[in-house]
């Protein structure tokens, strides 16, 4: 990857020289002024270290997305992936973090020790921390009622009922930010 940077750097340097030279002298038959040369030939380099930089950032982006699809979960002595859409809900109790997958109606406990460390892991446009306890997926959230006091009730997919609530309620404060997430809006911070 390095000698291919090199490459393209020295190819798009000698690139641009001769098209400052090229421009200048012969269509314009400016005479040949080294300052002026060795100004353009270093914007020219700045212009593909940016490119290249840009580019090295996009290939990590999209590298760094392709991997977040999954999470990798340690449980006892196994390491496990689970797809992002097979999880139906985090659960934290005592320092203890399981995960209540979709289809299996399996509960598995994690190595993690609270939700805030899986909640910068989890795309935010499927999962919402509807409390401390509960980090839910939009496909496990079945019924939002109103509750008193601007609270707001889910109602959980009847298949999860494993050893979980079918219902979990959300602050008052934190019921805006549910209905815009769950309407698609980007959250209020």
């Amino acid at each position: 990857m390095l000698y291919e940077a090199a490459f393209h750097f020295s190819i798009t340097t000698l690139f641009y020289s001769l098209l400052y030279v090229l421009v200048n002298h012969v269509i314009f038959e400016f005479d040949f002024i080294f300052v002026n040369y060795l100004k353009y030939l270093f914007i020219s380099i700045l212009i593909v270290l940016f490119e290249y930089v840009l580019r090295e950032a996009l290939i990590k982006k999209k590298v760094e997305k392709e991997n977040n699809s999954k999470l990798f979960v340690k449980t006892r002595n196994k390491i496990l992936t689970v797809d992002f859409d097979d999880i139906a809900l985090f659960h934290s109790r005592q320092g203890i973090v399981s995960i209540l997958l979709k289809n299996s109606k399996t509960k598995w406990i994690t190595q993690f020790n609270s939700l805030k460390e899986i909640e910068n892991i989890l795309p935010p446009a499927n999962f919402f921390k509807v409390n401390r306890q509960y980090i839910v997926h939009r496909d496990a959230v079945q019924i939002v009622e109103k509750d008193v006091n601007r609270k707001l009730t889910v109602h959980l997919d009847s298949s999860l009922n494993n050893g979980h609530p079918s219902e979990i309620k959300i602050s008052r404060y934190n019921s805006r930010n549910f209905k815009k997430w769950l309407n698609g809006l980007p959250e209020i911070a």
